[in-house]
């Protein structure tokens, strides 16, 4: 029962939470086409089908996975397992993310060249979403591996962050680049994919990894009762005072 509380709960958080998204995006649609204008948008959207193909081919869908493998190790009380699974994945989402990001960085030129972008002009947009792809790719990691705990707070905190941050950087620099034209402007609105990707990671990290090992804060989210797994600071885990461990409840039937 508590499970499916924990359940219940944690869906009706990400619900809320890209109620929200959806909203803020919807008026994020309305401010920048008055500043950017018919024009300016299309330049704009000229050069996500090739960052959003970047994400796709970057994670690959290993945030699921990452999920499902995280969630059967604490269904069987392989904590460290759990946190092997979240290291080895955080290091292949870096390394292609990182390979994706530069790929799209240094290639924008050579996707204008061979036409598969037809408008020179987009140039600016192409270069200003690569950093993008790899903070994106990067934060499903932390994602992927706190869903596997059913933590949704982190998650849906972040989105709501990373759409707000990505709105005003948005209209702050599609707004300061206009003076310098169309292409500048689009490219600076372009860069708030980024900036709101990088920021979101703050309320993950918390609950991800520090000094190299990962240490789920578990313990201080209201989902930890309902799971069974009250988490305790201040106790050695692996041998390194400080961090913190899985206890799980007295009575809980979790050993």
């Amino acid at each position: 029962m508590k499970s499916d509380n924990s359940f219940l709960k944690g869906t009706l958080i990400l619900t809320v939470s890209s109620i929200v998204v959806k909203v803020i995006g919807a008026l994020n649609w309305i401010l920048l086409s008055r500043v950017l204008g018919g024009e300016g948008i299309g330049l704009y959207q000229m050069g996500f089908p090739i960052y959003l193909m970047a994400i796709t081919v970057s994670s690959a869908g290993i945030p699921v996975a990452i999920s499902i493998v995280t969630a059967e190790k604490v269904a069987k009380n392989d904590f460290k397992g759990a946190e092997r699974v979240f290291h080895v994945t955080l290091r292949l989402l870096f390394v292609t993310g990182l390979v994706f990001s530069l790929a799209l960085f240094f290639g924008a030129q050579k996707l204008i060249d061979w036409q598969f972008i037809r408008d020179a002009r987009a140039y600016y947009s192409i270069i200003a979403l690569a950093p993008a792809v790899f903070f994106v790719t990067f934060l499903a990691s932390f994602r992927g591996y706190l869903q596997g705990w059913q933590i949704m707070t982190p998650t849906a905190c972040s989105e709501i962050t990373e759409q707000l941050v990505r709105v005003v950087t948005m209209l702050f620099f599609a707004s300061y680049f206009l003076p310098k034209g169309l292409a500048a402007a689009a490219g600076g609105a372009s860069m708030g994919a980024g900036a709101g990707a990088f920021c979101s990671k703050a309320e993950p990290a918390k609950y991800g990894c520090g000094s190299g090992n990962v240490f789920v804060h578990y313990f201080t989210s209201p989902e930890a009762g309902a799971a069974g797994f009250p988490y305790q600071p201040d106790v050695a885990h692996r041998g390194q005072p400080g961090s913190a461990y899985c206890a799980p409840a007295a009575g809980s039937g979790r050993l």
